[in-house]
């Protein structure tokens, strides 16, 4: 995310290109919700776990139909391809079904195809995000930098190239 956009509104006051920010070559007619959790405190219990508090926002960013369909098939379908067919391995055993060494093979296969598709979805869906909202602004990320100066000249905002982007409270 090289491509920072700093603004002293939150994105439901801005104005949003017309063109998608995932793929930069279709006009938007869809929209895709991210959520975006801001940590607020971290409070140890001795032996037992960590509590974390966070606040959670939830955007609507508006996307081409072909990337909004691919953000829902993929955020359905990965998950279901990691965990049933491990489930059918279990019943496999617990069932005394014969074809085991089968069933072990295609759940191996189903659980990497299923966790390069999130890393796919995660990857992609990373091109425009917002990196940080705090109580005097917030941080638009941004992949492409044509994407970055039609958000910043509508919105009359500025943008800056930064080759790292660590978020500091």
């Amino acid at each position: 995310m090289p491509y920072v956009i700093k603004s002293k509104y939150g994105l439901s006051a801005l104005n949003i290109p017309t063109t998608c920010a995932y793929c930069s070559d279709h006009k938007t007619d869809d929209s895709i919700e991210l959520t975006y959790a801001k940590n607020q405190m971290v409070i140890p219990i001795p032996g037992l776990l960590l509590f974390f508090s966070y606040d959670l926002y939830r955007y609507r960013f508006p996307a081409c139909h072909q990337c909004a369909r691919l953000f829902r098939v993929i955020g359905a379908l990965g998950p279901v391809a990691i965990v049933l067919p491990w489930i059918l391995f279990l019943l496999t055993i617990f069932l005394s079904w014969t074809h085991g060494e089968r069933i072990l093979i295609a759940a191996q296969v189903s659980s990497a195809l299923g966790v390069i598709a999130l890393f796919y979805k995660q990857w992609k869906f990373r091109a425009f995000r917002v990196g940080h909202e705090g109580d005097r602004e917030t941080l638009f990320f941004c992949r492409s930098q044509r994407y970055a100066e039609d958000f910043s000249a509508l919105n009359d905002l500025s943008y800056e190239y930064k080759f790292f982007v660590f978020k500091v409270r």
